[in-house]
């Protein structure tokens, strides 16, 4: 368990089953996560018994506690152990946004890239509309380095999506 101001970074549980599978099939957010099927329990609870060592997976997933509820997940993906960089994602339940949850998540992942993981970046993408995310990892430290010019396709046509970087070994 990693944790902060309020906030704990689980590992994974059967009992976050139906949270999960609330969140994945959240069809609001499919067009961010790049989801266009539907997941089942059986298969979120093979992902939960699974994927719970970066080194091995890729990826490490955790569940946002906040005054020991969960309310969303933060995770570490296309961890490159070579090139000592990984992607980082975040997700929090609507009714739970703008409380400064994410970025106290934000800053515990951090952390936990550079003093555990030992990276030496971390990146994200966002989608160019998405101002709260922007400022959410522009606050964090995250730089603004490039953007994927019409990359995600969405009902009404498509969008560009601006890549982040932090580097975590600059003084």
């Amino acid at each position: 368990m990693l944790v902060g101001d309020n906030i704990k970074l689980l590992a994974l549980e059967p009992e976050h089953i139906d949270l999960l599978y609330e969140w994945e099939n959240d069809t609001n957010i499919w067009r961010i996560s790049q989801t266009v099927v539907p997941y089942s329990k059986e298969l979120l609870q093979q992902y939960i018994n699974s994927a719970q060592d970066i080194q091995i997976h890729g990826q490490i997933r955790f569940v946002i506690s906040h005054n020991d509820k969960p309310v969303g997940t933060i995770e570490l993906f296309d961890y490159d152990p070579v090139n000592a960089r990984a992607g980082v994602g975040i997700m929090l339940d609507k009714s739970h946004r703008r409380e400064g949850i994410a970025s106290k998540s934000l800053q515990i992942i951090v952390k936990y890239s550079k003093e555990v993981l030992l990276l030496n970046q971390l990146y994200c993408n966002i989608i160019d509309e998405n101002t709260i995310s922007k400022k959410l990892f522009e606050g964090a430290g995250f730089i603004h380095t490039g953007k994927k010019l019409d990359w995600i396709r969405g009902q009404n046509g498509y969008q560009s999506l601006v890549f982040y970087q932090l580097l975590l070994n600059q003084e």
